[in-house]
């Protein structure tokens, strides 16, 4: 465990930005954000991730291995709103949007608020 495996904060906020696509156990990060978040407490992120187009999302997978090695093991085709939800956190607002460029690399999802 991290750094503050031990510790229990009275009222966490966690922020996560272009991470989840990148660390390779996404599930037990997910793990150590419900983990130290606290009612009343919030998780905001925005991750890039697997498009709802069939067609965009085709080419991410097809990109992806080229993608995690050239760039840290960043994975393009992470259901990053799949993963926060399997984690036991509460989605309650997902924004979505393609960012400008290529839109295999720019698809992104971000939550204002998730609440532990």
């Amino acid at each position: 465990m991290g750094l503050y495996a031990d510790q229990i904060l009275p009222r966490a906020n966690v922020l996560s930005t272009w991470t989840l696509c990148t660390i390779p156990d996404a599930m037990q990060a997910l793990g150590e954000v419900r983990r130290v978040l606290r009612p009343g407490g919030a998780f905001r992120f925005v991750e890039h991730g697997l498009a709802p187009d069939q067609s965009v999302a085709r080419l991410q997978q097809f990109l992806t291995p080229v993608q995690r090695r050239a760039f840290g093991g960043c994975h393009l085709d992470r259901r990053i709103d799949q993963l926060v939800a399997a984690a036991g956190l509460e989605l309650t607002r997902l924004d979505t949007y393609y960012m400008k460029g290529p839109r295999a690399l720019g698809y992104i999802a971000g939550e204002p608020g998730v609440e532990g």
